[in-house]
């Protein structure tokens, strides 16, 4: 049976979880916040929408966190490899239990990436499932304190439209570790990317 897809239809979402205080609303890169709502944030400069044409250097971007850190209600989360293994065991159990197809998938020092086709839940419910059930899991392995909130509060979701979109980003979110230096990761829950819905029709 041909799977007729209509232009602009979503056909995968991919999510960024920020750890938090990692990527502020004002981050001189730019980012997926539109205003700053922490007033003390708000000396530090301006939200810029998407990101900046120009990257700051890295001094520049040092020296912002530096100012940033002492202003936050928590500490930065920093995601060590014993706590990037609960994260992953937590999103695996999201995928398997809600029925999600996850083409990649990646954690990193202070960030995830997760792809996944789309679904009867929009990528933004998605997206609070992986984050809630890796908190709760970081908590209850003691490697963050009850209050904290690991991941930064805004949904950050990345609809692609189109297969092209989606095999780009398969390989982006694939070589993610490696620009941290750290190794390629493989999940057997995550499914290689088949051209769907393309292919199917």
């Amino acid at each position: 049976m041909a799977i007729r897809i209509r232009r602009n239809t979503v056909i995968a979402n991919h999510l960024i979880l920020n750890g938090y205080g990692s990527w502020l609303s004002n981050d001189p890169r730019g980012g997926g916040s539109t205003e700053v709502r922490k007033p003390e944030l708000r000396a530090l400069g301006p939200a810029h929408f998407g990101r900046k044409a120009v990257q700051p250097a890295r001094a520049d971007l040092k020296a912002f966190h530096r100012a940033a850190e002492p202003l936050l209600d928590h500490q930065v989360a920093w995601f060590d490899a014993a706590a990037r293994d609960v994260i992953a065991a937590a999103a695996e159990r999201v995928v398997r239990e809600r029925g999600y197809v996850c083409y990649a998938y990646c954690n990193c020092s202070n960030h995830t990436h997760m792809l996944n086709r789309v679904h009867r839940d929009d990528g933004v419910v998605m997206w609070q499932l992986v984050a809630d059930a890796t908190r709760t899991a970081l908590i209850a392995a003691g490697l963050f304190p009850a209050e904290h909130p690991v991941w930064a509060n805004r949904p950050y979701v990345v609809r692609k439209t189109d297969v092209p979109a989606v095999e780009r980003c398969v390989p982006y979110i694939e070589d993610n570790p490696r620009k941290e230096g750290l190794p390629r990761q493989f999940y057997p829950w995550v499914t290689p990317y088949d051209g769907w819905p393309s292919r199917h029709q």
